[in-house]
């Protein structure tokens, strides 16, 4: 982000520095940018901004229409994944019954 992009002095423009740089990707969470200018006699002027990223998207989920197992032969099969999700930032799946379950024949798992 670009907190500031210019300062003024009696004795020219000074230069700027900016922490996290501009065009810096941030996490989540609060991020502190720090800018300090700097003019041409040595004397500096700084502040501090806090940076905010937020995630208000919900992740999608999508589950499969019903699935007919074949079992195997101990009259068992195992779960397979129901679904697929997706989510703009790093999520965690889980589905219960878990993948690879082993179900008895005639089990029907909602």
């Amino acid at each position: 982000p670009n907190i500031l992009n210019s300062g003024r002095d009696n004795c020219g423009t000074p230069l700027g520095e900016q922490s996290p740089s501009v065009r810096s990707t941030v996490n989540l969470g609060v991020t502190i940018v720090d800018y300090v200018l700097t003019d041409n006699a040595g004397n500096t002027a700084s502040c501090t901004t806090p940076i905010t990223v937020v995630d208000r998207s919900a992740p999608t989920v999508t589950c499969f229409a019903e699935i007919e197992l074949f079992a195997d032969s101990k009259c068992e099969a195992e779960i397979p994944s129901v679904g697929t999700a997706s989510d703009n930032c790093e999520f965690d799946t889980s589905q219960s019954p878990s993948v690879d379950t082993k179900v008895p024949v005639g089990n029907t798992v909602a």
